[in-house]
């Protein structure tokens, strides 16, 4: 039997320890979707981004700046100042369970990195010169904010599963006329059924603002060319009932 020596032993052990999992300049911090949107916690995003965060509790703002680059966000709103100049971005930062959450698009691009997106792990990737930041995302988890009852939600999804393809459907009007208004049932049929055929099985959230509602759900597995694809079911209060008057899609990015 041959004998090893101590520095072949280290070099052995060096290759095991370093071929597998993700190079020495990558980090992995945790994210979460809220209404379609990657936010990530802005202490741990600006550790790696090596930026500045100032937390202000009094007007609800957390300032981020790296270099000449200056960033202020307000809780709840979708006003940003970028170098002092008001802009609006698509969803706001957030407080969530006492730690203080961004959208990791705008403030990442801002500061210069880029993203994309790995859809078979539902995993963003954001890069920033030679550093690597792999998002791992987690659902919100507040679902029915809304007026209706959850189990007329539950029953709508249901049926936009359903909707999806009409090849096993004799009766298409009779079959949704309870649970659809007349004008969508047209266009299921003109249409033969949704744009994307795949069930959506994942968590929804559903609102409602007056009359009008919304039941959104977003999926990693509609479309293997997107980060997800947004579900969104449109519905109406009329004449004493929720019904499902639209079903939309929206291609959504990290």
């Amino acid at each position: 039997m041959k004998k090893v020596t101590l520095m072949a032993l280290i070099i052995m052990l060096s290759a095991i320890w370093s071929s597998p999992g993700y190079a020495s300049n990558t980090s992995i911090i945790n994210g979460k979707l809220v209404q379609g949107r990657t936010l990530v916690p802005i202490r741990e995003l600006s550790a790696v981004l090596k930026a500045k965060v100032i937390w202000n509790e009094k007007s609800k703002t957390v300032t981020i700046t790296q270099e000449s680059t200056a960033i202020v966000l307000t809780i709840d709103s979708k006003h940003v100042l970028l170098n002092g100049v008001d802009m609006e971005i698509d969803v706001p930062a957030q407080l969530l369970n006492n730690t203080t959450y961004v959208p990791i698009r705008y403030v990442t691009q801002v500061l210069g990195g880029t993203i994309k997106w790995e859809t078979d792990v539902a995993v963003a990737v954001i890069s920033v010169n030679d550093m690597q930041i792999r998002v791992l995302t987690q659902t919100d988890s507040k679902s029915n904010s809304s007026q209706i009852p959850q189990q007329t939600i539950e029953t709508f999804v249901q049926k936009a599963n359903e909707a999806a393809d009409l090849s096993k459907i004799t009766q298409v009007r009779t079959h949704f006329k309870a649970y659809v208004t007349d004008s969508f049932i047209n266009k299921l049929v003109q249409q033969k059924g949704l744009v994307y055929k795949t069930p959506f099985t994942e968590k929804f959230y559903a609102n409602t603002y007056g009359s009008f509602g919304s039941i959104t759900q977003s999926s990693f597995n509609a479309d293997r060319t997107a980060f997800a694809i947004e579900r969104r079911i449109i519905v109406k209060f009329i004449d004493g009932k929720w019904l499902v008057d639209d079903i939309e899609f929206t291609t959504l990015y990290p």
